[in-house]
């Protein structure tokens, strides 16, 4: 989650990473998990005579700089890092995040499935040396003759490595997979199940195994050709053995689980969440899919990813290569992995980037504008939120639209959720106000399916965040308790405060008609429980259609179809058996 109450960068030198991507799967995984973009705020521009491309956003706390890569290869990548830094002079991180080939295995032996996360310890240049006719000498090392990553990336990683760390960085790699595929646009971005992971033995060619073709029966190794159909034949097309597969344990719960709707299914699910694995990785010209290379470049160079763009931005910049395994870099290279793959990497970037803290600028300026005390802990205290929430991706853009503290940040901004009783208006109010809790300073929610709620709603914050005192009455209701009124105002004066001015307030369930109240008193106009500043965000969940003309206003209508399915899906348990 983006956040917000720290301003944009004021000139493009103020950014200080970049990510480069080259495959436009990639940059739109990347993308999806952006928090914010300023393309639509403001313009950074580009240096005289760059030709990159770039969007601009933040992603958490992180300015973030995304340049896209023309073309595949060392080459293009130098190119455009050369190009980015001179335009973008402050970067201090270059992140290459996309797709890769991987061993199937790790240093200790640890199996690393498709869909796994490695991330660069070192880049090894694996098409710099001399090629024999039964092997290649890799004679560069880019820790050695290009220098180690510097002494911040080498203690970042180092913390990684460590048991806490790196849980924390799966759990929220796990965390931004999960939102991203549950957008509308990403549904081609889904798990493609174990059944499809398939690790042939190291020997096993890609080729036609029948004597129909010439070519292919004369192939006895690794160097022999084949013909160019079989290049590009999937493997059942060429009858690859499935006895010539190598067993995979972390995916044995999945292949023996006969009822998928069991809890050893259940289970099995949390062994197939990608993990992150850190090595060294070889970047090179062309693709990889030999896999004798392959299992000899991890014995001599411990080498256990295979990519093509990271040893050209390597010189440019402090660089991390980020990358997740769509192939086992063998001759049974194919492409059904790579949308997926794309996707944990992205996830596995922004939960990089959680942990990754920079002093200076961004440590200044939260302190600048945290050090009038507005700033309040946001919790759910009181509201019902739901286990799973179906996205809304249409609704929630038209609320950032008109709710965010960027929009008219000196103007009172408000927006109405209307529609009938148990559509989900609640939860999509709780979901905005997760989505973007480190936007806001504070967020209030008021419970306001009465005067009397409103009330305790507005003593209980101002009690936790310290504007009231904790010693006034907290029996009876508003009307027995003058105090709990006094504490009310006392919190709607705190949020009226000329420099406080990036709260969110939530009224949920604003459902009392005040012409027609029939329940002693208790319907309310809610512009007698708004502060009096031009200032602030006030989000309303009602049924009554009349309070939609008090600022942009959504109808709730009921779930689109596949929406409904998927949270059908969720509540029988059917989705623990997508994969």
């Amino acid at each position: 989650m983006a956040d917000l109450t720290i301003p944009p960068p004021s000139a493009r030198n103020d950014l200080e990473i970049a990510i480069l991507c080259t495959l436009k799967i990639e940059f739109d995984a990347i993308e999806g998990l952006f928090d914010h973009f300023w393309e639509g705020d403001r313009n950074y521009g580009k240096a005289p005579g760059d030709p990159n491309a770039y969007s601009t956003g933040r992603i958490g706390e992180h300015d973030i700089v995304l340049a896209f890569l023309p073309g595949m290869g060392n080459v293009s990548s130098a190119n455009v890092a050369s190009s980015l830094r001179s335009s973008f002079t402050g970067i201090k991180l270059g992140l290459v995040v996309g797709v890769c080939g991987g061993s199937p295995y790790g240093l200790d032996r640890e199996e690393i499935l498709l869909g796994d996360i490695v991330i660069s310890t070192a880049i090894v240049q694996s098409d710099v040396g001399q090629q024999y006719s039964d092997r290649i000498v890799i004679t560069d090392l880019l820790e050695d003759s290009f220098g180690r990553p510097n002494t911040e990336i080498r203690a970042f990683l180092k913390k990684l490595s460590g048991l806490r760390a790196s849980k924390q960085l799966r759990g929220g790699t796990q965390l931004y997979l999960s939102e991203l595929l549950q957008k509308q646009d990403y549904k081609a971005y889904q798990y493609p199940g174990a059944t499809n992971d398939m690790l042939y033995q190291a020997s096993y060619r890609h080729k036609h195994h029948s004597s129909r073709c010439a070519i292919c029966a004369k192939c006895q190794n690794d160097w022999d050709p084949v013909c160019d159909e079989a290049q590009s034949s999937a493997c059942t097309q060429l009858r690859c053995e499935e006895n010539m597969l190598v067993q995979r344990a972390r995916l044995q719960n999945v292949h023996d689980t006969p009822d998928s709707g069991s809890l050893l299914a259940y289970q099995s699910q949390q062994t197939l969440q990608p993990l992150v694995h850190l090595g060294r990785i070889a970047s090179a010209n062309q693709t990889q899919q030999s896999a004798p290379l392959r299992d000899r470049l991890l014995k001599e160079k411990e080498v256990i990813a295979f990519e093509m763009e990271g040893a050209g931005a390597w010189d440019n910049f402090p660089t991390i290569v980020i990358k997740s395994v769509c192939d086992y870099a063998d001759s049974h290279k194919n492409k059904i992995w790579q949308p997926y793959a794309a996707a944990t990497a992205a996830a596995c970037v922004k939960a990089f980037l959680k942990e990754w803290r920079r002093a200076g600028r961004l440590q200044s300026l939260q302190q600048d504008h945290t050090g009038d005390n507005f700033h309040v802990q946001f919790h759910l205290t009181g509201l019902p939120v739901a286990s799973h929430f179906v996205a809304r991706d249409a609704e929630m853009e038209k609320m950032e639209e008109s709710l965010l503290p960027t929009k008219a940040p000196d103007r009172r901004k408000i927006h109405v959720l209307h529609g009938l009783g148990g559509i989900g208006k609640t939860q999509l109010a709780i979901a905005y106000a997760r989505k973007h809790q480190h936007t806001y300073s504070a967020i209030v929610l008021v419970n306001g399916s009465s005067r009397d709620t409103v009330v305790q709603s507005l003593v209980a914050f101002g009690r936790r965040a310290g504007v009231t005192s904790v010693s006034q009455s907290t029996t009876g209701t508003a009307q027995q308790a003058p105090d709990m009124n006094a504490e009310a105002d006392a919190v709607l004066r705190w949020l009226g405060l000329r420099k406080n001015s990036r709260w969110l307030m939530i009224f949920d369930n604003v459902d009392r008609d005040v012409q027609y109240d029939e329940e002693g008193g208790q319907a309310y106009s809610v512009t007698s429980f708004l502060p009096a500043a031009d200032h602030g965000s006030i989000l309303i969940t009602t049924r009554l259609l009349s309070l939609g003309g008090m600022g942009e206003s959504i109808e709730v209508t009921k779930l689109e179809s596949d929406q409904a399915l998927e949270l059908l899906s969720y509540r029988s348990g059917l989705h623990r058996s997508s994969s």
